[in-house]
């Protein structure tokens, strides 16, 4: 079992390692770890929280970490940031992945998958435009199975392309003509099969039913995993049409978020609370909390985001107005979530802004672009552990890419990401601890060889 298969947390009978303060939680005979609620526990690390039993288990993050101290994210290597060596700009950005000796990342504007060494030096290419057998009208999303496949899905072509481990074109799945997909959700499980995130029963005048959809060799299956809808609540502004229609999340609004893993573990983060459903497939749901403020939104800040907003509309349909929300006082607890190596959650959250000095916010033309940012966003990411403690805080300066998740193993972090002028960059850092520490992989004892990135 990989490390990314241990999804389920408290009620999968999952042996709990190096819980010495937890010992005294009773064990319930399913092997359900289900201590009376209110338990006040500690450790491991400066750990502090509580347990909440009830219908639903909580665990609760009062302060400290179970990984003792902060980690840093150090950046190995860029690519596309520059024409070069190491292979040519990216155009749009689809979805990334990372094998044994490889790293694939799709660009869905040259209609090709760019395949890297995990150095960071360019290989080569796999597929291109066309229709042919191999090839892409517009491939948007990618994954690999436990024996090496790589898994290419094609939003035009409505097909799931499959190639061996040497690129070479194997065989195509077909997907039904009538489903409609967003963003790049796509996970491939290490059986092989394929989740899409697809909008169900498209033909109904007022469908907002999201599911992930299985596909295998044989096309559609027969499993569907219900989640939140797209641009639930109105926080999203739209503009445009056909292919020249975009869409943004309204700065700072209250949008629940969620992750899937390949084994099917659903997690969903409520809007106006800092809490983490984790809902295994066939299995007891479970919840992470932790106690924090809420951070408030600046004078100003509000104002920034949406000036930007406003200018890729506008390099889009000329003229679009905006008729969005006023500004928030408050940022959403969470910003986004991500699964990581070792059973961990990467929770992305938006502290207090800080205002650039010398920036001049109060020009009404908004269709000037200022020469340099405004607001420096500090943000950082949450990681929680298997069993739900917060482990450690690592900050995070960059701009992570709105709709292509990142690749997270127990000491690197792949991540598509934009650079100042707006372009689409893949970065790959290191996570590092404090002197002295072991590592977050080994601050418990394994529960299997895999190092979490496949």
């Amino acid at each position: 079992m990989s490390s990314r298969d241990r999804w389920g947390g408290l009620c999968r009978g999952r042996r709990l390692v190096r819980m010495n303060a937890l010992a005294v939680a009773a064990l319930a005979a399913s092997a359900c770890w289900a201590p009376e609620s209110g338990t006040s526990v500690s450790g491991p690390g400066s750990w502090r929280g509580e347990i909440l039993s009830g219908e639903v288990t909580t665990v609760r993050t009062l302060d400290g970490l179970a990984w003792d101290v902060p980690y840093s994210l150090d950046l190995s290597f860029s690519l596309g940031a520059e024409e070069g060596a190491d292979g040519p700009l990216f155009g749009a950005l689809g979805g990334v992945a990372v094998g044994e000796s490889r790293i694939y990342a799709v660009d869905n504007e040259a209609q090709v998958v760019r395949v890297y060494d995990l150095g960071g030096r360019y290989v080569g290419d796999i597929g291109g435009p066309g229709e042919g057998p191999g090839e892409f009208r517009y491939p948007k999303g990618v994954g690999l199975t436990a024996d090496g496949r790589l898994l290419v899905q094609d939003n035009s072509a409505r097909e799931i392309h499959v190639f061996d481990a040497s690129g070479q074109f194997l065989e195509s799945w077909r997907r039904p003509l009538i489903t409609k997909i967003w963003d790049d959700r796509f996970l491939v499980t290490p059986e092989g099969k394929a989740f899409i995130w697809e909008l169900q029963n498209p033909g109904e005048a007022d469908s907002d039913d999201w599911a992930m959809t299985r596909y295998g060799q044989d096309g559609l299956e027969d499993l569907t995993i219900a989640t939140p809808a797209f641009g639930e609540n109105e926080d999203y502004v739209r503009w445009g049409l056909g292919w020249d229609a975009g869409a943004a999340a309204e700065p700072f609004a209250m949008i629940r978020q969620w992750a899937m893993t390949p084994d099917g573990t659903l997690v969903v983060a409520p809007a106006d609370e800092y809490q983490l459903e984790i809902r295994p497939l066939g299995g007891a749901a479970w919840h992470i909390e932790r106690a924090v403020d809420r951070v408030a939104v600046q004078p100003g800040e509000f104002e920034w985001a949406v000036r930007n907003i406003v200018l890729a509309a506008r390099a889009q349909s000329p003229g679009w107005e905006w008729t969005g929300s006023t500004s928030p006082d408050t940022k959403p607890f969470v910003k986004r979530v991500y699964w990581g190596g070792s059973g961990t959650l990467w929770v992305l959250r938006e502290l207090e802004a800080t205002r650039v000095a010398g920036c001049a916010t109060a020009s009404e033309d908004l269709t000037q672009r200022l020469e340099r940012p405004c607001w420096k966003a500090n943000q950082v990411f949450e990681v929680f552990d298997a069993d739900g403690r917060l482990a450690t805080v690592v900050p995070y300066t960059g701009r992570i890419h709105q709709f292509v998740p990142p690749v997270i193993s127990d000491d690197a972090v792949l991540m598509a990401e934009e650079d100042a002028n707006g372009n689409a960059i893949l970065s790959w850092y290191r996570l590092v601890p404090g002197p002295g520490d072991e590592g977050p992989a080994r601050r418990y004892e394994r529960l299997d060889g895999g190092s979490g990135i496949r």
